[in-house]
């Protein structure tokens, strides 16, 4: 995403509350502040942006001085290692998508997320709220667009206060496809036995 400037969420203007947009991704965004915690926003209505996050997992990453490390993150939804490979998931939600509602997926999201630091990795439910100082949600607002909202103190990012965070990066990751290596026969999701030459 490109680099912005988080607002305070007191002089933050909330007759435009996702000011940032990134098209690629297709994720409109806002980033803000008090003094003790930043707040991240993500917003999409685009389906394969949605159900990629809400099966494949979202991964934000700070690093406090403006690369893109990963060795401080908050994940939520979790990463779930998929049973069947992606194109094969892929043939099904395209065939079913009609049938098929987003509230299906997020009812399947577990209610756990992971706080990351330097390799050591602290799990929470995500519900109760009061069971962690890290906030973080994920629901559909009209059906048809996701809302991720993260509050995290800054305590959490660094020791030294929010003076340090002059350079504070954050990115979103999603986790790659799972396509396995498949060779000999498959067995198509139709039903039908097919062979591979």
């Amino acid at each position: 995403m490109k680099t912005i400037d988080s607002t305070t969420e007191v002089n933050s203007n909330k007759t435009e509350v996702f000011p940032n947009i990134d098209l690629d991704l297709k994720i409109r965004y806002q980033i803000s502040n008090d003094e003790k915690n930043l707040h991240v926003i993500l917003t999409s209505t685009d389906y394969t942006i949605i159900s990629k996050i809400l099966t494949t997992g979202l991964r934000v990453c700070f690093d406090e001085k403006g690369g893109k490390k990963d060795k401080l993150y908050l994940e939520y939804p979790r990463y779930q290692k998929q049973e069947f490979s992606d194109r094969i998931m892929a043939r099904v939600r395209n065939t079913q998508r009609e049938n098929f509602s987003l509230n299906n997926l997020i009812s399947e999201v577990p209610n756990e997320a992971i706080f990351g630091i330097n390799g050591t990795i602290e799990p929470f439910p995500v519900i109760p709220a009061d069971t962690s100082d890290i906030k973080v949600s994920v629901k559909l607002v009209n059906r048809s667009e996701m809302l991720y909202d993260l509050l995290i103190p800054f305590s959490r990012i660094t020791k030294k206060g929010i003076s340090s965070l002059a350079h504070l990066s954050i990115g979103v990751v999603t986790q790659s496809p799972n396509v396995p290596n498949i060779s000999g026969k498959l067995m198509d999701v139709s039903g039908q036995d097919r062979s591979e030459e």
